[in-house]
């Protein structure tokens, strides 16, 4: 079920100073790797994976007005699952952890 959007950014302050990424299709968003570079694998990063369809522009605005970043994975539509694969594999890679 899709989370309340007062959930969404909530949720997203209890992270404290950890990057904070959103991969969705909704725009405007920035490639993952291209994010991810600019960490430079010096902070603790959070995953906020959406259900099936994405979230809403709503959810995304609210993550991103509570400090979430929204990222890219591509153009295809991604199962949760799979994008929650993706998203931990572009990681590792990026922090060389593969």
């Amino acid at each position: 079920s899709r989370l309340r959007s007062i959930a969404v950014s909530e949720r997203v302050k209890t992270f404290g100073a950890r990057d904070v990424l959103l991969p969705t299709l909704v725009d405007p968003r920035v490639p993952l790797a291209d994010h991810l570079q600019r960490l430079h694998g010096s902070t603790e990063v959070v995953i906020l994976i959406g259900p099936e369809g994405d979230f809403t522009s709503e959810e995304v605005l609210l993550a991103q007005r509570a400090g979430a970043h929204p990222v890219s994975l591509g153009t295809a539509t991604l199962r949760s699952e799979t994008a929650a694969i993706t998203t931990l594999a572009v990681l590792q890679h990026t922090f060389g952890l593969l």
